[in-house]
């Protein structure tokens, strides 16, 4: 009976139904509507399956000329049937609750509704039939499933009874959220019950133990074991009751380290352990875990107490632990966890031999059971097995870059052996080689090794590459100059880059912003040295120019190397001068420093040099002026590095023009006081012969009329304990001048000015009785 409903095209049957009167007309009236509708979809569904039938041949026009013949119209509906049969509001306000035939109506509207959305499938299952050709059979698979479960619910839908229909709308009623007077809840979401959390932290924390306890075989004695490490760990616990605990805590545990090591609250107490126990405990632990330390050094907590092992065990733990890494080497420098270990031990611990054993696994397998004492570098192997030196290089190349894919390229143990390699191998090998590292230079810069391949990078680079290399350093200069390994990086980039622009802009503000902490600094001054005096063998040791010499022929580098020094020299000693001009007590307060501050005023031009002369006279003759170093107090004529200094930019002087040099500036602005405060010091009357063997006229005119009566009686009663040197002078002069003097116990360094003011021995050279200065 309910499944005539769906049969009627237009004119549906009019249906009885047991028990139940006649609906009103208004119903009935929706019912027809709704089955208009209904045989509105299942035309529009039969005329898109005769679209889809056609032959494949016929063109679209024939498609489209094929549609035009295909006619409908829309069934007329009048006023009431266009008013909306799915107004829940109004409807639920006519309706009796006890009224069944209203059930029925509404059981026949939601089945409609069901068809409805069975019918836009199968026309969509009708129109995919076509793409279904092209290979869209998943879309096509999906549709016809959802057609049968569909079919199926309607053929079940079918079966049921006008009763059992209205129970099934009954229970729905009772479960929804409709308020007993027909109005629909504005509020669906279902009130949940608050979980007790206490409950089920409870239940959580029982469940972790649960786990524990299967994970352990001693998860009682753990227990134990980690209430002692809290009693450890206090600074207030005493010496005798820790060793006391930490007894306990090992017998609580020994046999069992390997199963507990790999957690991390028992990885804590281990390296506790490690750290408070005695000789004996750190080395039964070691044998212990000595089996599987590969394999602890790879995981996230138990890697720490390998680290524990290496730091606090004695020298036989120390051996055991790294030959354990024999044969493995590879393996764990690609490792994220297990290299930082590794590089520790080679760099810390490993005595010569154990660094050769390890580096030897990168020359081949051979090397990885079999360790030969012989081999300490791939010339070793070559000399050793000449006739495998292809497959050793190809080998070692091999392993280098396992690692290198790692990002692992801050070890020394990997600098040694890809400086070794590069040393080794052929051009383009080495050029791949360095085209993989310049992009890490910045880590190259750790060790001494790592600092000759960062060189090599940039030697061997084109322009391009040279610029990134520049580039990666920006923002790290002053760090990098600093480093013992890595300002060598920085000089040379001040060789063989041409781009002297690029310099400028990149590393010199970083320098000069930051010139003073560098200068002061041992390594960092060798930086500013470069820059300002090049190569001179005064400041800097063979063995080092020897390695920047080596890139002075390079393909890349076009510049003449004397105009690249001016243009580097140009832009950092301006800047420097006015440094020296601001602060002469800081450039003048230790002998390191006075190094490069004579370099500076030896090498430097222009009016800036003048103002920095200028402030280092008005310094040093400035009575409050003091130099504190090593603990002791000095004036600065008396301190030993600002005396050299002085002494030698008087020396300069012969090739400076006479009205510029630092001779006249600073006789300028002596003064008598200043003068006779400065003869009562040993440097500081070898600094007034050094004025007058100048030989300069101006400068030795200023000084004759300082040289006053009371000048000479200060001179005369200078007394000193070297009355050997005055001994030995006496030898050589004549007597007469002795007397003349007075003193035989004399302060050489005051006869000595005294007689080259009198005249009466004018063929003595500086530097023959050198006393001091």
């Amino acid at each position: 009976m309910m499944g005539e409903i769906f049969v009627g095209a237009t004119n549906p049957p009019k249906q009885e139904i047991a028990g139940a009167t006649d609906p009103p007309k208004q119903s009935s009236i929706k019912l027809d509507h709704l089955s208009k509708s209904l045989s509105n979809k299942k035309r529009k569904a039969k005329t898109t399956l005769m679209v889809a039938n056609t032959n494949e041949d016929e063109t679209n026009s024939s498609k489209e000329s094929l549609k035009k013949k295909i006619k409908y119209e829309k069934p007329s509906l009048n006023v009431n049937s266009r008013a909306s049969p799915l107004n829940k509001e109004k409807l639920s306000k006519k309706v009796d609750e006890e009224n069944e035939d209203e059930v029925v109506i509404e059981t026949k509207k939601s089945v409609v509704k069901k068809v409805g959305k069975f019918e836009k499938q199968s026309s969509l299952s009708n129109k995919l039939n076509i793409s279904e050709k092209a290979g869209q059979n998943n879309e096509v698979e999906g549709i016809i499933k959802s057609k049968k479960n569909m079919t199926k619910k309607l053929t079940n839908f079918e079966k049921l009874t006008n009763e059992e229909i209205a129970a099934v709308l009954e229970s729905k009623k009772a479960t929804s959220s409709r308020p007993s007077n027909g109005q629909f809840s504005k509020n669906k979401t279902k009130v949940v019950a608050k979980p007790n959390w206490a409950k089920l932290k409870e239940e959580k924390k029982k469940l972790k133990l649960h786990r524990k306890k299967e994970r352990y075989s001693i998860f009682e004695r753990t227990i134990q074991a980690k209430k002692l490490w809290e009693k450890v760990r206090l600074s207030k616990c005493p010496l005798t009751e820790r060793e006391t605990l930490i007894s306990e805590m090992y017998d609580l545990l020994k046999d069992h380290m390997v199963e507990v090591v790999h957690s991390h609250d028992m990885g804590r107490v281990i390296q506790w352990l490690l750290k408070l126990g005695s000789e004996k405990i750190r080395d039964r632990i070691t044998e212990e875990l000595k089996q599987s330390l590969v394999e602890l050094i790879q995981l996230k907590y138990a890697h720490f107490c390998v680290k524990r092992m290496l730091k606090y065990g004695s020298k036989k733990s120390q051996q055991c632990v790294i030959q354990s890494f024999y044969g493995n080497v590879v393996k764990l420098m690609r490792h994220k966890l297990a290299a930082p270990v590794v590089e520790l031990a080679y760099s810390t611990w490993a005595t010569n031999e154990q660094k050769a054993a390890l580096r030897q696994e990168f020359y081949g397998s051979m090397y990885k059971v079999d360790k030969d004492p012989k081999i300490h570098c791939l010339a070793n192997v070559f000399e050793s097995l000449p006739d495998f030196k292809t497959s050793t290089l190809e080998t070692t190349k091999s392993n280098i870059m396992k690692v290198l894919d790692k990002k692992s390229s801050t070890s020394s143990l990997m600098h040694t052996v890809i400086f070794d390699y590069l040393n080794h191998c052929s051009k383009e090998d080495r050029m791949t080689m360095l085209e993989q590292l310049r992009g890490s230079i910045l880590e190259l810069l750790t060790t001494k090794e790592g600092a000759h391949i960062a060189v090599m990078c940039l030697r061997d680079g084109s322009n391009k590459d040279r610029k990134l290399c520049v580039k990666s350093l920006k923002s790290h200069v002053k760090d990098i100059a600093k480093s013992e390994h890595g300002h060598l990086v920085l000089l040379a980039m001040f060789d063989c880059i041409d781009d002297t622009v690029l310099l400028k802009k990149a590393l010199f503000p970083e320098l000069v912003s930051n010139i003073t902490e560098i200068a002061a600094d041992g390594h960092g001054r060798r930086v500013i040295l470069y820059l300002v005096a090049h190569r001179d063998s005064h400041y800097f040791h063979p063995a080092g120019l020897g390695i920047l010499k080596q890139g002075d022929e390079t393909e890349f580098s076009k510049k003449d190397a004397n105009v690249r020094r001016a243009e580097l020299l140009n832009g950092i000693s301006d800047d420097l001068l006015k440094t020296i001009e601001k602060t002469p007590e800081v450039w003048l307060s230790n002998c390191s420093i006075t190094i490069v501050t004579l370099a500076a005023l030896k090498y430097g031009k222009g009016p800036n040099l003048k103002k920095a002369f200028q402030a280092i006279t008005l310094y040093i003759s400035d009575p409050l002026s003091m130099i504190k170093e090593d603990d002791k107090t000095y004036l600065p004529i008396e301190h030993s590095g600002v005396h050299f200094l002085l002494k030698k930019l008087i020396q300069f002087d012969r090739e400076r023009d006479p009205e510029d040099c630092f001779s006249s500036v600073l006789v300028s602005s002596l003064e008598e006081t200043t003068f006779q405060w400065w003869i009562r010091y040993n440097r500081g009357c070898f600094l007034i012969v050094k004025l007058i063997e100048l030989g300069v006229e101006t400068v030795q005119a200023k000084i004759k009329q300082m040289f006053s009566s009371k000048t000479k009686q200060l001179l005369k009663a200078q007394q000193s304990t070297g009355e050997k040197r005055c001994e030995s002078l006496s030898a050589t002069l004549s007597p007469t001048t002795c007397i003349v003097q007075g003193q035989k116990n004399m302060l050489y360094s005051s006869a000595v000015m005294w007689w080259r003011l009198e005249g009466e021995i004018p063929g003595l050279e500086w530097g023959t009785h050198a006393a001091g200065g």
